[in-house]
């Protein structure tokens, strides 16, 4: 949270819930290395993964700009860290979510933004040469680029920013994530019937092999096995 949020604002809890998941692929990971090993060996062993260790194994990345300069990472907003203009930039119609995130780290990729965004004329200018002068005018360039990505929807200038060669993406909400038609397309984001609350559209599982994802199916209500687990254990009684 320390690195999460506005500057000059608290820290900020992420919305997912990263820890709980990664903690979940962690330990399935090591439950199969741990099979593996038994298979190997004929040695078992016992498997732990703790959700702190696992965000602070998150952190790596994260870390990098206090072994550069010594000093305790600091919250940065949407930017990242010393690669202006990189960061978000609002995009029409101005609405909540309305916005488009590029990250540069290159000075091709910077070349590539000004193509993109008709602003050739400052490929050779001095002043943006290099990336210290770049950051040290961060303002002025976010202006540049914000200037082009207000008058185009989020979706339109992410296209026109891929294809020019820029890492770009555009925020999308909840439900744009889950109508999203190529999650839907490739089976990330799936139809599924609940018994009790009907049709949805929720994010499938990940992992695909031979090309196809786990089916789907619906978690059971409160009790609902509760007369064929006990059936089953008089019957066995």
């Amino acid at each position: 949270m320390s690195m999460t949020g506005e500057p000059t604002g608290p820290p900020l809890r992420m919305g997912p819930t990263n820890a709980d998941h990664s903690a979940g692929v962690h330990l399935a990971l090591g439950i199969l290395a741990a099979l593996h090993r038994r298979a190997r060996t004929g040695r078992g062993g016992r498997v732990e993964v703790a959700l702190q260790d696992v965000v602070v194994s998150s952190l790596r990345t994260a870390l990098v700009p206090m072994y550069v300069t010594g000093e305790i990472v600091r919250r940065r907003g949407a930017d990242y860290p010393d690669v202006a203009p990189s960061g978000l930039h609002p995009s029409a119609p101005g609405g909540p979510n309305d916005w488009v995130y590029l990250l540069l780290s290159s000075k091709e990729q910077w070349h590539a933004l000004l193509r993109a965004i008709e602003r050739e004329d400052l490929l050779e200018d001095p002043r943006y040469a290099r990336q210290s002068q770049r950051n040290a005018r961060e303002a002025e360039l976010r202006e540049v680029v914000s200037a082009w990505t207000r008058k185009r929807g989020k979706l339109e200038a992410m296209e026109r920013l891929s294809r020019a060669g820029v890492p770009c993406g555009a925020v999308l909400d909840s439900g744009e994530v889950l109508a999203n038609e190529q999650l839907r397309a490739t089976g990330m984001v799936v139809r599924h019937v609940h018994p009790q609350w009907g049709e949805l559209f929720v994010p499938g599982c990940p992992i695909r092999i031979d090309g196809e994802r786990p089916r789907l199916e619906p978690a059971p209500a409160l009790g609902a096995h509760t007369a064929e687990v006990l059936g089953r254990r008089a019957e066995t009684s």
